[in-house]
């Protein structure tokens, strides 16, 4: 059974109405995040600037604004793993250094590389002490991977 809710004066399903005030909330939230830690922006400190500095390539807007274009199982070393944070619309971004598979194939564990990651010290701004700075190697189970995306490969419209 469908749900359907007034939005501004249309009838519409219910999920669909939480998309668009989830959608406008993040959208909010980026824009204030954007206007309140420019100072740390403009330092490229955070996991996007590791990404680009490591392969060359990076995606468009802050990491919450990334995308997936390899299916999460067939990730492998190069790609690039987004993992959701505890923050509403925010991802953090690693690079995948290794693999670890189990007898069958599936992924086990992947060992990161990134910027940013660990302690957190302004937490308005996401940034933490390893700000700009490489942070000790992780190993991280394949169940927090949120999207794989691969810069070798473009991304789907």
């Amino acid at each position: 059974m469908t749900c359907f809710v007034r939005y501004f004066g249309y009838t519409v399903a219910a999920s669909w109405a939480m998309s668009l005030l989830w959608s406008a909330t993040v959208h909010a939230q980026l824009a204030s995040f954007i206007r309140d830690c420019q100072q740390w922006i403009d330092m490229k400190g955070y996991s996007t600037d590791y990404i680009e500095q490591k392969t060359g390539k990076r995606q468009p807007a802050l990491a919450g604004s990334w995308r997936g274009n390899v299916p999460v199982p067939e990730v492998q070393s190069g790609d690039v793993v987004l993992i959701a944070l505890r923050t509403p619309g925010a991802q953090h971004v690693a690079f995948v250094e290794e693999v670890r598979r189990n007898a069958d194939g599936t992924v086990n564990a992947i060992r990161l590389t990134e910027w940013n990651w660990g302690r957190t010290t302004d937490k308005r701004c996401l940034v933490t002490e390893n700000f700009g700075r490489l942070a000790p190697g992780r190993w991280v189970e394949f169940g927090v991977v949120a999207q794989v995306w691969r810069p070798s490969r473009p991304l789907s419209e």
